[in-house]
């Protein structure tokens, strides 16, 4: 399947048709963190002021950007004029995943809305979730406050999410959202992918440097991404030999197995990627 050649039309969307009370429960929020992660990430950026100069307003424009519409991962999503550059701002945004994971809106309005038939909400799932918040918040915030000044804590917590979430953000995408990856559409007909489910898993997954021992021990084997998705219940120590036997098994039926041999290799796959998703034109990355 050669994504590089997927014709998309941009999207003309007109946020100010959209309900205010949507509009403020949804974005406003995530604007908010959007800018305190913006304020914390000044003194990186500030180091490349010379680069950035060339045009600062590309700067300004980034914490606003993902939230006003996700980017695009795959070639069948909507295309904005905007997401030409998301190879360049997306990296920053990564670190704001779990932002928006920990302070999920729609959660929110799912636990004090009435049970209802379509939802599946129910008593026992708003109790965890309740729970859940306040066990975090008092262990994130109020604990680490009665020992330290707010700002602090604020900005430890700021640091440490934003780090997992750049980490775990650009590790999973490196499987995925590669050149190397495939991504097949559902039959029209039968909403089936034609493809049977372990060829589909090796279809739309690659590994991630397998044989960097460094990597594999800090990932926790999460580097055999193909291994993982066909073997997901086995210890990840067995993943180095398991992936010796699938290869050899894909060679014999013909099946690609799909591997960045680095980490950087497979960085630059997922920048090319990225721009070629927001450059539809593109068909020689």
């Amino acid at each position: 399947m050669d994504i590089g050649s997927q014709k998309k039309e941009y999207v003309e969307e007109d946020v100010i048709s959209e309900r205010i009370d949507h509009l403020l429960e949804e974005r406003i929020p995530w604007l908010f963190l959007g800018l305190l992660g913006g304020l914390f990430a000044t003194f990186v950026v500030s180091k490349f002021e010379g680069i950035l100069a060339a045009d600062v307003r590309l700067a300004f424009f980034i914490p606003i950007i993902v939230y006003l519409s996700s980017a695009v991962g795959t070639p069948e999503q909507p295309l904005r004029r905007f997401h030409r550059f998301q190879h360049i701002y997306l990296w920053f945004l990564y670190g704001l995943v779990f932002f928006r994971w920990q302070f999920d809106m729609k959660a929110f309005r799912k636990s004090i809305r009435p049970p209802s038939d379509e939802s599946r909400f129910g008593a026992r799932d708003r109790i965890i979730f309740w729970v859940g918040k306040l066990i975090f918040l008092n262990l994130i915030f109020v604990i680490p406050m009665l020992y330290h000044p707010w700002w602090a804590v604020l900005a430890c917590y700021i640091f440490g999410i934003f780090s997992i979430g750049l980490v775990a953000t650009i590790i999973f995408s490196l499987a995925h959202c590669v050149n190397e990856a495939e991504h097949p559409l559902p039959d029209t007909d039968t909403s089936r992918i034609k493809s049977e489910w372990m060829v589909h898993q090796l279809q739309t997954t690659a590994n991630l440097a397998p044989q960097n021992p460094v990597l594999s021990f800090n990932l926790g084997g999460q580097n055999h991404q193909i291994e993982h998705h066909l073997f997901y219940k086995i210890c990840h120590i067995h993943y180095p030999k398991m992936a010796k036997i699938i290869k050899e098994t894909c060679d014999t039926f013909n099946i690609p197995y799909k591997v960045n041999p680095s980490f950087w290799s497979a960085i630059k796959s997922h920048y090319l990627f990225l721009k070629k998703m927001g450059n539809p034109e593109m068909t020689d990355v």
